[in-house]
């Protein structure tokens, strides 16, 4: 008896962690998410100050720093490159420590930053699998370990 009591617990706790992973959207920039419609958008931020219109693929531009990129109607990537108020659900923008940000996902989710160089630029980039198997990159630029550029890009991944 003792074991079943133990078992349903421990799957319970797995069930909530697992509920709560998939409702918690760590990937947004300024409360917009991957597969937010145009429309949602545009009753958060109004109309963009650039549109760029090519085929399917739609890229708006918020301010000077905030780019949102859509296909089909839908949120694809997003990013930032200048402390302009826009943050990560966990308060992470350009200006933010990269130590700070490396320690919060590899904390809370396990995840391990892959360190490039790339057009004299360095990066800190993260993969991360949701429950349903999407999977989502979020690329830190930054330099003497202040966060410079912010990505947020769904990818065609999955497992």
């Amino acid at each position: 008896m003792k074991k079943i009591a133990i078992f349903t617990m421990l799957f319970f706790c797995f069930a909530v962690t697992i509920c709560q992973a998939a409702s918690n959207n760590e990937f947004a920039l300024g409360g917009i998410t991957l597969g937010m419609s145009k429309n949602a958008v545009k009753n958060i931020y109004g109309e963009p100050k650039q549109l760029e219109d090519k085929h399917n693929r739609d890229i708006c531009m918020y301010g000077d720093s905030f780019v949102l990129h859509f296909f089909d109607g839908y949120v694809t990537s997003m990013e930032i490159d200048d402390n302009n108020g826009v943050k990560m659900p966990a308060g992470f923008t350009v200006g933010s420590d990269l130590r700070e940000l490396v320690k919060y996902f590899g904390q809370n989710y396990g995840l391990s930053p892959d360190y490039r160089e790339y057009d004299d630029m360095y990066y800190a980039d993260f993969l991360y699998f949701y429950p349903d198997k999407s999977a989502v990159i979020l690329r830190v630029g930054y330099d003497d370990d202040k966060i410079c550029y912010i990505r947020i890009q769904a990818t065609g991944i999955s497992t």
